[in-house]
This record gives structure tokens, sequence and C-alpha cells, in this order.
């Protein structure tokens, strides 16, 4: 009959859970700090003319490739008409999907974004298989980030005042959160 001294036995499996515990800890820690963060600008228009909003993408730690990402942008279809989206040459190897047209416009009936004051869904997506997007040449020199796509919209009302809102909601790479502000447009 065999005897086996339980006291050393447990001591060494706490000591093994509490490391492991502790690594876990520090992994997801580690894993949930890396960011995947979309930005709208308008760059042009205003007043019924056409109206520019540019994506651009970051990540947390700066400049670190993944192997893609999904942008769905909600927008309100009775202060903006949808004219098209493109993207950049810069990424466009990675493409995958866009809403393109507005004919492929897509409602937002599951409200999706949260805001009920946005009726519609456009979506851009992107993947690389090899963990590389956007490629390291797009990085060259943009600190503030890379240039995904361009949105073109009309003021859905001629001669209209005020405000609307884009907002945004992101598909990130596996370990990566997603970040992205609304963009406030003035009509």
């Amino acid at each position: 009959m065999y005897r086996i001294k339980m006291a050393p036995l447990l001591a060494s499996l706490r000591l093994y859970g509490i490391s492991a515990i502790l690594l876990s800890i520090g992994l997801s820690g580690k894993l949930a700090a890396d960011q995947q963060i979309v930005s709208g600008e308008v760059i042009a228009g205003s007043g019924g003319a056409d109206i520019m909003l540019v994506l651009s993408y970051q990540t947390s730690p700066e400049n670190q490739q993944t192997t893609g990402l999904g942008v769905s942008v909600y927008f309100d279809s009775s202060q903006l008409d949808f004219i098209s989206m493109s993207a950049d040459s810069a990424v466009a190897d990675s493409l995958i999907g866009i809403t393109s047209q507005s004919g492929h416009i897509a409602d937002d009936s599951d409200d999706n974004d949260a805001d009920g004051s946005t009726d519609k869904v456009a979506t851009i997506a992107f993947t690389s298989f090899n963990g590389r997007f956007p490629p390291s040449t797009a990085w060259t020199g943009m600190v503030e980030g890379v240039v995904i796509a361009t949105l073109l919209f009309n003021t859905a009302v001629r001669d209209s005042a005020g405000m609307t809102t884009i907002n945004y909601r992101l598909n990130t790479a596996s370990a990566y959160n997603g970040s992205a502000a609304s963009t406030s447009i003035d009509l």
C-alpha cells in the first residue's frame, strides 16, 4: 500500500492554481487592452452639397496588423441620402464586402447601433488570412491611422439646418476590442 503525503501535494496544487489564475488574469488584461479604432471625419460639404465622410483606422498599440475588420455605418435617411462608399486603394486588396451604391443600403430594423434616430446601414469588410491587414505599406508615415473608406452623402432636405449623427459598429479581429466614436454632421 502506498501512502501519499497530502500536505505537500495540496500546497503544490494551491501554488500552481494561484499561478494559473494570475497568469490568466494577466493575459486577459493584455488581450482586452488591444483595440481596433475607427474614426470618421467630415472633409467637405454641408447645406445641400455632397458630404464626404472619410473613415480612418488605427490600432492600439499603434500600427498593428490584424486579420481584418468589419465596419457598419448607421445614418438617418430622413437627413442624409447615401450616394456611395468606396474603399481606399491602400486597403482594397483586403476588401471582401462593401455597400458601394445606394440600392444596396440595408434597413437598421433591429436597431443594432442602439440609436432610434438612425434607420439605414452601410457596411464594409476587410480580411487577411495571413494576419496582415492593413498592408504594412499603408502605415508609412500614418500616425493618425490609415484611410479605409470614403462615403458620400447628400442632405435629404434642401435648406435643412441642424445636425445629424453617424454611428459605427465594429466587427473586430480576434483578441481585439472595437472603439468608434460617433461623427456629428452639421447640415
